[in-house]
């Protein structure tokens, strides 16, 4: 009984099926079956309708009923991109309205995404993807400018510490740049806490630059009293003195009449100058304006310096080369203290006249160190600050 319901039922399911498919089922050869299914398909179907017909073509001719798995298989796939579209869209979304916007998520979305499949070279999810990377990127951007603020506030305070170690003359005539300086840090420290993604960068920055505009501050603060105080000092005698150990000794000494070291000008020294060409500066008469006080200083820095550069002659030694006879027989003793070893001069810590003649050509010869290159390196350094101060 219930078979003889089931026939009637097949029969009325097949011809529903191939009026469906415009004959499809009632077709007599499978390349006819497989032509009139591809042209159904043409009509893109419903998802339903494709797996019933596929159901039923399957268990009569599996050949044509392979065209249509084809089309099943691709119509679920886009299925499914749509459904991966739509969902990270609207994680792209909950990640750009965060308030305030995090990277950690931005970058997860860009990994997470991929790694699901979801087509990101299409849209939207191609714009939003680039929406992410452009908010990542500006709030990197923002944080590596709050460290190199940072770092250049520590750079101003540090010129601050050195010019207060300084004699005044140097700070007076650093003071005009010093506060441009300053104020365009504090500028720039400012327009940082102003920029539109300054509530997204990490918690750590915030505090830097508050830290950083508080320090600057109070430090030009008192630099800027300090200065105020020693130009009244300068212009009046009666005024008390700033309180900076090295500003008031400047002070002291323009007072009582001292000479007070002022930066130098930076010379260049000829590369063929020798070691007593450059330590030459008491040779040079004296000005009219100098005081014999003056010159008493000059000399007495010359001889200071002279024994300087005899150290440094010492920790070398004179080898001369191969020679004849006669070459060594005219050579003058007096050849190794008119080379040029490595002297530790500086250019700009010199006031000197005008070098003498050149003197004789030196005989075939090379220096060579008399300590191992560590030690000798100590030393100069050495020397060199000490000729210096």
């Amino acid at each position: 009984m219930n078979s003889d319901e089931q026939a009637p039922s097949s029969a009325a399911s097949h011809a529903e099926l191939d009026t469906l498919t415009h004959g499809a089922f009632s077709a007599s050869q499978s390349q006819e079956r497989a032509q009139l299914l591809k042209a159904w398909l043409d009509e893109q179907p419903a998802l339903t309708d494709l797996v019933r017909v596929h159901r039923e073509m399957s268990s009569r001719d599996k050949g044509a009923a392979k065209v249509l798995k084809e089309a099943i298989d691709l119509l679920k796939r886009e299925q499914h991109q749509e459904a991966l579209v739509t969902e990270w869209s609207n994680k792209a979304q909950q990640v750009l309205s965060q308030h305030p916007f995090v990277m950690g998520d931005a970058l997860a979305w860009i990994r997470d995404a991929a790694k699901a499949g979801a087509p990101l070279s299409k849209e939207p999810l191609s714009q939003l993807k680039a929406s992410l990377a452009d908010r990542i990127k500006s709030v990197e951007d923002l944080q590596q400018q709050c460290m190199v603020q940072r770092e250049s506030v520590h750079l101003l305070m540090q010129r601050m510490d050195n010019l207060s170690a300084r004699d005044w003359p140097d700070a007076l005539a650093a003071l005009t740049g010093l506060n441009q300086d300053v104020h365009r840090a504090l500028d720039a420290l400012r327009e940082l806490t102003t920029h539109a993604d300054w509530p997204h960068v990490d918690l750590k920055y915030p505090g830097w630059i508050e830290q950083s505009q508080a320090s600057l501050q109070a430090a030009w603060t008192a630099f800027e009293a300090a200065a105020t105080l020693a130009q009244a000092a300068q212009a009046d005698a009666q005024a008390p003195l700033p309180g900076v150990a090295a500003w008031d000794e400047s002070l002291r000494a323009l007072r009582e009449g001292r000479p007070v070291r002022a930066a130098a000008p930076v010379t260049e020294t000829p590369a063929t100058a020798t070691a007593t060409e450059i330590a030459t500066p008491a040779a040079a008469p004296a000005k009219p304006e100098e005081t014999p006080e003056q010159i008493a200083l000059r000399q007495a820095v010359h001889a200071e310096r002279q024994a300087l550069l005899e150290q440094a002659l010492a920790l070398t030694h004179w080898v001369a080369d191969e020679a004849s006879p006669v070459e060594a027989a005219e050579a003058t003793p007096a050849a190794p203290a008119e080379a040029t070893p490595a002297a530790p001069a500086e250019p700009e810590a010199e006031a000197a006249a005008p070098a003498e003649p050149a003197p004789a050509p030196a005989p075939a010869g090379h220096w060579e160190a008399a300590l191992p290159v560590r030690q000798l390196q100590q030393q100069l350094r050495q020397l060199r600050q000490s000729w210096k101060d």
